[in-house]
């Protein structure tokens, strides 16, 4: 049986046998409250934090920007301030209008 899996703690996916959780981070943005994530460097933490818990904020998808507070949980001394932003991709998809297809009405 394999152990490549979904870690429990971090959420990453690895070989159990062999993982190792990267650093915990403690993220805030003013008031939406503190969350544990783990990323390699604060930066990384902040744009997860903002990936996980700031995601359905309408205002960030317009390009505004957030302050984020990061601080290590190993070195509370480590504490960075970061300014993470969104942008948004446009997408496009097609499907073929049956009702306006000249050779389905020629049938």
């Amino acid at each position: 049986m394999s152990d490549y899996n979904r870690c429990k703690k971090c959420g990453n996916y690895g070989w159990m046998s062999t993982h190792t959780c990267p650093p915990a981070w403690e993220c805030e943005y003013e008031d939406c409250g503190s969350q544990i994530v783990y990323a390699h460097d604060p930066e990384s933490a902040a744009e997860k934090y903002a990936e996980c818990y700031l995601d359905e904020d309408y205002d960030m998808s317009l390009g505004e920007d957030y302050r984020v507070r990061v601080q290590e949980l190993m070195n509370p001394d480590n504490v960075s301030f970061w300014l993470v932003t969104c942008e948004l991709e446009r997408s496009y998809y097609t499907s073929m209008d049956d009702d306006h297809d000249p050779l389905r009405r020629a049938e």
